[in-house]
């Protein structure tokens, strides 16, 4: 196996374990802060969204900053 193919693998298993990371700690937050508060409402959901943002400080690269910059569109289009 060439170099490159070894490359392109080592971004795809770190692309992977961002998007685990991100996604697990979102819904693991919102769950968490739903059992202790008794309720689910936006500010569940904005915490959670501030906690699995963390993992944004753990990945580097390209698609990362699309996904920042989509995240950011989405909520002004849905704050809009």
């Amino acid at each position: 196996m060439s170099e490159k193919h070894l490359v392109a693998r080592e971004a795809a298993v770190r692309l992977a374990l961002f998007t685990g990371t991100f996604t697990g700690s979102f819904e693991f937050v919102r769950c968490a802060l739903r059992r202790a508060r008794g309720v689910d409402d936006a500010v569940n959901v904005s915490v959670a969204g501030f906690v699995s943002g963390a993992s944004l400080l753990l990945h580097h690269g390209d698609h990362v900053q699309r996904i920042g910059h989509a995240k950011v569109c989405v909520s002004i289009a849905v704050g809009a």
